[in-house]
This record gives C-alpha cells, structure tokens and sequence, in this order.
C-alpha cells in the first residue's frame, strides 16, 4: 500500500524528513517525499529528535538528530532525508518492530534485538564502558530464558521489556524509581525483573516512569508521580491500549473513549472529553486521535507539533485544519515535538 507521509513540529534535526526545508519547525503538515522505488510503509516511530519509518520489505529509513548514532549510520550529526538504514543482516529479513528513546533506538524480532545510540545511562543495555553505539548492535537476550520478545517501550533514559509469557524487564536509569525497583537513583546495566503479581499484555514507558496493561484489564505503574501519572482513574470500559507521554499517560478504551490522566498544564489530559475516537497517540506533551474522521490535537505545541498553525498550546481538542482532503490517514503518531502521518487516497486503505 503506498501512500505519502506529512510530518511536521520540530525540525531542529531534520527529523520531519523534508530535505528542501531547512526551518526549524513547521506548525502546518509538510509532504515528506520518501525515495523512488521505497516499498510500502509499515509504520514509523518517533524518538527525541529522530524518526525511523519501518517498510514491509524489512527495510528501514530514518531521518534527523544522529549525534549519538541513535539512527544506526555511522555518519554523525543530522540526516535530512530519508536514509536506508542497514539492519536486514541482523534481523535476518523477518518482520521486526522499533522503539525509540530520546536519544536511543531499539529494533526487534521475538529472538533478536538490535540497539543504536546513546548507553550513558544503560539504556541500550550494552556493556557500562560503552557510552554510545552508531551501528545497530545485538544485544544479550539470555535474561528471557526461553520466552521471546514481545515487546519493547523507551522512556527518556530507561527501556521496558515485555516477553511472551507476560513478564515485564527494565535496564537504564531507575533515579525515580521508574523499572520497578526500591533502590532509586541507581543505573540498571542488565534487563533485570520487574516483581509482580500478574502477567503483563502491554507496557508503556514514559519520561521518569512506567505503565503496564495486565493481562485482566487492569493498570499499575511505578516511578514518578509527581503528577498523578501513577494514579490511575477508573474505567468506564476496559482498556484497549495505553501510551505514556512525559508526565501523562493516555488509555484507549474498548468503548473507544479516551481516559486521559497525570499532568495537564498544557491541556494534554482534555483529550477525555471526546467521543468515540478510531485512535489515539501521546507525544511528549501533546496528542493526536481521530475522531469523527477527523485529525484532532491538542496539548503543547511549542514547535507547532499541534499542526493547526501556531505554536499556541492547544486547550483542547480541535481539527487539525490540514485534512488530507481526499486521502484516508492509514496512522499517525505524535513524538516529542514532532508528528507525522501516513495517507492513501479514499478507498485505497
């Protein structure tokens, strides 16, 4: 299915992928051309200051920040168009999922997990000596014994692993206490068992803290809560998914009602207020859903990253003006700082 992909926020990298913009934000939705001949696009994932687009040929592109080689190319610094990234030798050609930190990245099968960029605070779980990689590295996964990867959520300096038997695993910062453990302010250089009385469906990392969905319906978190992030509200029906922002966290419910909690300063939380959304994305500070099939935002927008034309904090939700007349929005994800979303014409989705 190919279709075209419109990014826009900050730009400070070049991570909006738009070669001939130089700017450093854009508060409207710029055409991010990929290359000629690109296969369709599978995904694409958001980190702080970067943006990788996984294919289904098992190709991946990036574009933007690469000082710590969070990309995978050794070339350092920023990359302003989409460039193919080498990792089909790793993953061996199977279909792979990617995380994204602030300044690190993971890629990963059920059996083999690649990192790339910073490990200063362990975060990539690499040998403590090693501060950064800027070539996808394989890492030990011998801390699974013999489950498999499920699935894998980066907050700002620490990582959350999730394995098919519903065990959740954290390396990286603990300084609040966000991979489960009592002893604060220490550095987790393994992925290290998080103790808890249920099996795990999905995990969410945020900046300083973590959420998971249980496999009952049921949410609990730990790290942070300096802004009730932890404090979870009740439900009017189960939850489907959940995605943690910085300080927040957003839950969409099998009645397709948002259930929006933790800090509102930028009005990142209003999204509770909306009918039944299609989807929902948490960046860093703000969000993205559809609803009513319509793109709506809201939450900071410091960069424009609310994509309505200002840099004004948005309240609450309103129509992102730029609607992909004509086209249906195949997904969309909000980042920190940025957005992005991948469009096909009517009909074609």
């Amino acid at each position: 299915m190919n279709g075209e992909l419109w990014t826009w926020g900050s730009n400070s990298h070049g991570q909006l992928g738009v070669e001939d913009f130089t700017g450093e934000e854009s508060a409207i939705p710029l055409k991010a051309p990929l290359p000629g001949g690109t296969a369709a696009v599978l995904d694409a994932v958001l980190g702080g200051g970067h943006t990788l687009i996984p294919l289904n040929n098992g190709s991946l592109l990036g574009a933007g920040r690469n000082e710590y080689g969070q990309l995978g190319l050794e070339k350092l610094s920023k990359i302003l168009s989409w460039t193919l990234i080498p990792v089909d030798s790793l993953l061996g050609g199977s279909s792979y999922q990617v995380s994204a930190g602030w300044d690190f990245t993971y890629v990963y099968t059920a059996k083999t997990v690649a990192v790339a960029g910073s490990n200063l605070h362990s975060q990539i779980a690499l040998d403590k000596g090693i501060q950064k990689t800027r070539i996808f590295t394989p890492i030990d996964l011998s801390f699974l014994r013999d489950a498999r990867m499920k699935g894998i959520s980066c907050g700002l300096r620490h990582t959350l692993f999730l394995d098919s038997r519903g065990n959740v695993y954290g390396v990286g910062s603990n300084r609040k206490g966000q991979l489960g453990l009592t002893n604060k302010g220490s550095i987790l250089v393994s992925p290290s068992p998080v103790v808890m009385d249920r099996n795990v469906a999905q995990i969410s990392a945020g900046q300083n803290f973590s959420l998971c969905l249980s496999e009952d319906g049921s949410v609990f978190g730990f790290g942070d809560n300096k802004f009730g992030q932890l404090n979870i509200p009740v439900m009017e029906s189960p939850l489907l998914r959940i995605d943690c922002g910085w300080t927040h966290c957003l839950g969409l419910q099998s009645s397709r009602h948002i259930l929006a909690w933790g800090r509102n300063t930028y009005g990142q939380t209003t999204g509770n207020g909306l009918g039944p959304c299609k989807d929902v994305s948490s960046g860093s500070e703000h969000a993205l859903a559809i609803y009513q099939n319509r793109l709506v935002s809201w939450g900071w927008n410091e960069h424009g990253n609310c994509g309505n034309g200002s840099t004004s904090n948005v309240l609450e939700p309103a129509t992102v003006e730029w609607n992909f007349k004509g086209r249906d929005i195949v997904f969309f994800r909000a980042g920190p700082g940025h957005s992005l979303a991948y469009v096909v014409d009517l009909g074609h989705a």
